[in-house]
């Protein structure tokens, strides 16, 4: 049986709490990148993935991103195997002009 991360580490129902814990994560992935790899074990990316698909604030948005490119650091092919980087791409309004500019098959 394959763990999974707490269904309260991911909290449903309050998007306050949902920033907050996407925050945290970004901040614990920093301090300790290593744990990347219990992240994606856990299914993690595939979560924060999901929190893409349906946008519920720029927050949101702003600090998953971070958490990904962090994870797509130490493990790049779990962004891949989790669809992130097609819905990061429909995603690039939000990214800088510069940034914008590197992606012209969007």
């Amino acid at each position: 049986m394959r763990p999974t991360l707490p269904v309260s580490f991911f909290p449903r129902t309050n998007p306050v709490r949902i920033v907050y814990a996407t925050i945290c994560l970004t901040q614990l992935l920093d301090i300790k990148p290593t744990l990347c790899g219990k992240l994606v074990a856990l299914g993690g990316v595939t979560q924060l993935c999901k929190r893409l698909e349906n946008v519920a604030s720029i927050e949101l948005v702003e600090h998953v991103i971070k958490a990904l490119e962090k994870v797509a650091i130490e493990n790049p092919y779990a962004i891949l195997a989790s669809h992130g980087l097609s819905l990061l791409a429909s995603l690039l309004d939000f990214f800088d002009f510069p940034l914008q500019v590197l992606f012209p098959f969007c």
